[in-house]
């Protein structure tokens, strides 16, 4: 026979209270209690499954095209940034004639997306400029215009 799960167990706040989903698998409390351990985070047999998000998103992930550009040690990147405030990807302002930057195509209006594989969107604008500082670094951007 397959153990019911405890009267005494904890009662989780309504589904979206804080923004969470909650969902419950079947049988057991867990790993190592009754019902087989539990398979935490899996669904199925026992224990809780994980909390799933529904709030708004950091930055937008639906760019459909976008330019890598790889900055050697000693080369100046030859574009200014201007951030937009809040969540957001910074924007390329300003490109200086004969950089890199204007040789590869970028020009004001695209947004920087990631620097070092890291999505910008999270990052303050000190990190991003703490980042835009390492050398090597590929720098990826939209190929849209804001």
């Amino acid at each position: 026979s397959r153990a019911q799960p405890s009267a005494s167990a904890p009662t989780p706040p309504p589904d979206d209270a804080d923004g969470f989903v909650r969902s419950t698998g079947r049988g057991g409390t867990g790993r190592g209690g009754p019902g087989r351990g539990g398979c935490v985070g899996r669904g199925g047999r026992g224990g809780i499954a994980p909390l799933r998000w529904q709030g708004p998103r950091l930055g937008s992930r639906e760019w459909r095209a976008w330019k890598d550009v790889e900055f050697d040690d000693g080369e100046e990147l030859g574009f200014v940034l201007e951030n937009s405030g809040g969540n957001g990807c910074p924007t390329v302002c300003a490109v200086s004639d004969g950089s890199k930057a204007a040789a590869q195509g970028l020009a004001p209006g695209v947004r920087l997306l990631r620097a070092a594989g890291l999505d910008v969107a999270m990052l303050t604008p000190e990190g991003v400029a703490e980042l835009l500082e390492t050398r090597p670094i590929v720098l990826r951007f939209s190929e849209e215009q804001a």
